[in-house]
């Protein structure tokens, strides 16, 4: 029984190689498209342009954890996220603080995040009313 899963296996393998082989554009094709597929589906956030920065706002457009984070409230401004971010940096610096190394790390990469979040959201939404003002 173990034997012809075996046989069955290799008999696979070999009519995969020859199709491989002979239909050689076909599975170049596939294999593209596979590879197309694997990249669509686990791309990233790119940064590259304000129409990508847009499509990533729309995807979340909730940014009520990075406040929390800040410890602010949703009105708050630009410069009142910065001042709350130097002060969670000068607490949370791995280098400075005196609870675990490993927390400070992951506290310290939060609030960077966050902060770099909120930025993003504070930019775009001034681009929004720069554009409707031009309009």
């Amino acid at each position: 029984m173990v034997f012809q899963f075996i046989l069955a296996g290799i008999l696979l393998l070999v009519v995969i190689v020859y199709f491989a082989v002979v239909y050689w554009q076909i599975t170049l094709t596939i294999i593209g498209v596979i590879a197309f597929l694997w990249w669509f589906s686990n791309r990233r956030k790119r940064r590259n342009s304000d129409e990508q920065y847009e499509y990533v706002e729309q995807e979340s457009s909730n940014y009520q954890k990075h406040f929390e984070i800040l410890h602010l409230n949703q009105d708050a401004t630009i410069q009142q996220v910065k001042e709350q971010y130097r002060r969670f940096v000068q607490m949370y610096h791995p280098d400075k603080t005196c609870i675990g190394k490993k927390q400070s790390e992951e506290m310290f990469i939060l609030v960077t995040e966050a902060k770099e979040e909120l930025e993003e959201y504070f930019r775009l939404s001034n681009k929004k009313i720069s554009e409707q003002g031009v309009m």
